[in-house]
């Protein structure tokens, strides 16, 4: 099945999903209270932060999310 849209409709829904993968990574660097995801994978690696290897999987995916759609913009 194919179906058709609008260049503007299509680009909306790419910025609105890149927004929502943006906020779900902001949650989780809240959550443990760091500043960029390096900084939380960093910290997750070395023992910094304890018990925060679903979250640091879940980031990472979520960051390769988020890279994979912005690369259909480029």
């Amino acid at each position: 099945m194919t179906i058709e849209i609008s260049r503007d409709i299509a680009l909306d829904l790419i910025h609105s999903r890149i927004r929502e993968l943006d906020s779900q990574i902001e949650l989780i660097l809240e959550r443990w209270a760091t500043g960029t995801i390096e900084d939380f994978l960093n910290a997750v690696k070395t023992g910094k932060i304890i018990e925060a290897e679903d979250d640091a999987i879940d980031i990472e995916n979520l960051r390769d999310k988020r890279n994979k759609i912005k690369e259909l913009l480029s």
